[in-house]
């Protein structure tokens, strides 16, 4: 399990052909009054899952900011421009979500890369609309059950979801609590 605290999560340049821009946490992790902002994931093989945070198991935020993220992928799924917990890829997700006093905004999910060549970080325009079901979950992909209290999700843009996605947990179906927040 990781812990992030007060800190800027901002990698200067894309990860290529994998997942988690700003953060991969592969057991889970619990964000405390930070911001991950400006990361990107870039593909030209395959998906792209996480701009910002990557992780396959638990998540945890208070009082933090994921913003100006983006994943692209010319071959396959963008999923998660600001956060993919749960796993990204399309098997039964069994995170458990908890969201507290945070803003997730301004994160994108592109089904292509950008006729410049420069993914995310500020930088880069699809050289077409994104208007595909592979584009989904803007601000965030979760896969299992989320609890979101006191927060602002916003997506920038996506195929589908552009704020937020949420997958069950296959014949269980998943829980949601959504307090107090806006999500669009």
């Amino acid at each position: 399990d990781s812990r992030v605290s007060g800190c800027e999560v901002q990698v200067g340049s894309p990860i290529i052909d994998g997942r988690g821009g700003g953060i991969y946490a592969a057991a889970g992790v619990s964000i405390y009054g930070s911001q991950v902002i400006s990361n990107a994931v870039q593909s030209t093989q395959s998906s792209a899952d996480g701009g910002g945070i990557y992780t396959p198991g638990f998540l945890t935020t208070y009082q933090s900011v994921i913003s100006d993220n983006r994943v692209n992928a010319a071959n396959g799924y963008a999923r998660g421009g600001g956060i993919v917990a749960g796993g990204g890829d399309l098997s039964l997700g069994t995170a458990n979500v908890g969201l507290y006093s945070t803003t997730i905004s301004n994160n994108a999910s592109n089904p292509e890369l950008p006729d410049d060549g420069a993914p995310g970080v500020g930088g880069g325009t699809p050289s077409r609309p994104v208007t595909t079901t592979k584009s989904i979950g803007g601000g965030m992909y979760a896969a299992g059950d989320i609890t979101i209290s006191n927060c602002t999700i916003s997506g920038k843009d996506a195929g589908a979801a552009a704020g937020l996605f949420m997958r069950g947990k296959g014949a269980t179906g998943a829980t949601s609590n959504i307090v107090d927040s806006t999500i669009s």
